[in-house]
């Protein structure tokens, strides 16, 4: 397997007794392991393969029973390519030995790191890595490629996923009942995980299909696509094995709970029939109905703190960690705002060749129009100059209609807010495009952060 471990420092208490644990990966589809040479079917129906799976681990933790954290802190990044085993070890740590109620860890490069210049950086988080958006300072935090059947065409998707409000937080715990624990003795552990992959291509808001015949979702770089991923894949790591015990335990509460509603409405139903004889006994038919139910309700809850469950997303609301609802929340008005236009704001930066910004402009091309090679009605706006010896300054594109959006920067020296590809007078420009290509990307607003730097002369 070609994977790349870097294990930076760990802060771990001096006088604690350490063991070793690793933190190994499963890679699932569709609740079974995943094939590199299988071929997997989305909901809206299109055939897909995988080939490239690439994420980065950090801010790992251990949660005591107190709900405070023991933190393992590093960063590491798992590499898999078709051909790989599929499980592999994906962090190494030295942790304090002892008893533990659950997990937590992050999908994504800290805040502190994710804005570095890679160049300068050593692994994982160097240039070689392939994880880094030189075009947008940070670093792609989930990556992941492969093929699609479209008419019968073989054709290439990418999903990258960055930028700090797509960290994807993993919280793994249960400090209710203690159904989750983690056991580290002396003589070390490993802690299995499992990452479900086709969660990337469910369904997202209002069940729209994760349609790869579309251009936005077989190059996702970020905006609405980016959100939906993100919002599905919130729930797509588990522990391995927890669960056919916990699943049975889940379907037997729910035939309880089944039996108790349908006892509860019989009740009712007496009642009613009661009340048709003699309104005194309806009333003490009702008191009495009132009383089962509340019993039932008290059974139901000591079933719950009895069999515990496993799942987070069915803890107490009060219980669940404030992170994965904040997490959540954000997605989902990302995707939203997004959705509803608004501004798109970076910076650009000039070559030697170009000495002043006085003919320096920013474009906004619809994707229809960029798609078409052209550009007839671009949105326009000019960079906000701090002093004429800058070489770099910001733009932003206020209350932008919903929609994608390629943006380019000019130096239109003919004043026809086109770029001129012959003649005596030739412009320098820059475009937002995929690294290493000349694939324009889109961006639907609101977006930050976008870096353009004119090329040069042609």
């Amino acid at each position: 397997m070609r994977y790349l471990f870097v294990t930076l420092l760990f802060a771990l208490s001096a006088h604690a007794l350490t063991a070793p644990l690793n933190l190994n990966v499963n890679l699932m589809m569709d609740g079974e392991p995943l094939e590199w040479d299988a071929t997997y079917t989305n909901a809206a129906g299109q055939d897909f393969t995988i080939n490239l799976l690439k994420f980065y681990i950090s801010n790992v933790a251990l949660v005591n029973a107190d709900g405070s954290e023991t933190p393992l802190d590093g960063l590491e990044l798992a590499s898999f390519e078709a051909g790989d085993a599929t499980s592999a070890t994906i962090m190494s740590v030295d942790a304090p030995a002892g008893s533990y109620s659950g997990i937590r860890f992050d999908i994504g490069v800290p805040r502190e790191l994710n804005h570095l210049d890679a160049t300068l950086q050593e692994a994982p988080l160097g240039v070689d890595a392939g994880m880094y958006w030189a075009w947008n300072p940070g670093y792609i935090f989930y990556r992941i490629e492969g093929q699609v059947d479209l008419d019968g065409q073989d054709e290439a998707w990418l999903l990258h996923m960055g930028t700090d409000a797509f960290r994807l937080p993993v919280r793994i715990q249960d400090l209710l009942t203690g159904t989750v624990t983690i056991e580290v003795p002396a003589e070390g552990a490993a802690v299995d995980f499992e990452l479900e992959l086709m969660d990337a291509f469910s369904q997202g808001i209002n069940a729209q299909d994760y349609d790869f015949s579309q251009d936005a979702y077989r190059a996702v770089h970020g905006g609405p696509v980016a959100a939906q991923a993100y919002t599905n894949l919130l729930n797509a790591v588990s522990l391995t094995g927890a669960d056919a015990a916990e699943a049975e335990e889940a379907v037997e509460l729910d035939v309880e709970a089944e039996d108790m509603s349908e006892t509860a409405h019989n009740d009712d139903v007496q009642g009613d029939e009661v009340q048709d004889d003699d309104v005194e006994s309806d009333d003490v038919q009702d008191d009495e109905a009132e009383m089962d139910h509340s019993d039932m309700q008290d059974d139901e809850a000591q079933n719950e703190m009895d069999h515990g469950d496993m799942d987070t997303e069915d803890m107490d609301t009060e219980d669940m960690d404030a992170e994965d609802s904040e997490a959540a929340d954000d997605a989902s008005s990302d995707l939203s705002s997004q959705l509803a236009g608004g501004s798109i704001s970076g910076t650009v930066s000039l070559p030697d060749s170009v000495e002043t910004w006085d003919s320096i402009i920013v474009l906004a091309c619809t994707r229809t129009d960029a798609e078409d090679r052209r550009c007839d009605e671009p949105v326009v706006t000019e960079p906000n100059v701090e002093s004429p010896d800058a070489r770099d300054a910001s733009f932003t594109f206020e209350d932008l209609p919903a929609g994608e959006y390629g943006i380019y920067a000019l130096n239109d020296k003919d004043g026809n807010e086109s770029h001129t590809m012959q003649g005596t007078e030739t412009e320098e420009m820059g475009a937002w495009v995929e690294p290493g290509t000349f694939n324009l990307l889109y961006v639907s607003p609101p977006t930050t952060g976008i870096s353009l730097e004119l090329i040069g002369a042609e």
